[in-house]
């Protein structure tokens, strides 16, 4: 799109209608594009959902909130292809298990994050820092994962 927009000395040559045609044209292939990934994503959202409500470490209720997310993401992909006038989102009022996800998986992104530095020094060293590094991450993240676990007994109890 930025393209259409620059400067070029071809823009000349096609004159405005043609490139304002160019650039909507481009928007639509855009939208076209992104509405057939819109039923993917809903679809990976029900079975991320159905495995968050099957793993009994992750909240089940954030399981529910996103197959609702997904059905409603579905909704509204399987919606526009039926008619070209729809224009209800559900997707806008079903979307909560999603950030809701993001929200409870914070320790674990803050976690991974504490390891950036090591993994740069590592590089510095040509690698050989990694000996070191691979095992103790991969110890803290069992670690992680064994609170999760004790967490979840206390709760069940």
């Amino acid at each position: 799109m930025l393209h259409l927009a620059g400067s070029g000395e071809y823009l000349h040559a096609l004159g405005t209608g043609h490139v304002q045609a160019f650039a909507v044209s481009g928007l639509e292939s855009f939208e076209y594009i992104w509405n057939i990934g819109y039923p993917l994503f809903a679809i990976h959202l029900c079975v991320a959902g159905w495995l968050v409500f099957r793993s009994g470490y992750v909240p089940k209720v954030l399981g529910v909130l996103l197959v609702i997310a997904g059905a409603g993401y579905l909704i509204d992909s399987i919606g526009k292809y039926l008619s070209a006038d729809y224009n209800l989102e559900i997707s806008a009022y079903t979307f909560l298990g999603e950030p809701l996800l993001l929200i409870w998986l914070w320790k674990l992104f803050y976690l991974g994050c504490r390891f950036i530095g090591w993994f740069l020094l590592c590089i510095l060293t040509a690698g050989i820092g990694f000996l070191w590094l691979m095992p103790y991450g991969h110890t803290s993240f069992a670690l992680f994962h064994e609170d999760l676990k004790a967490k979840q007994a206390e709760v069940q109890a």
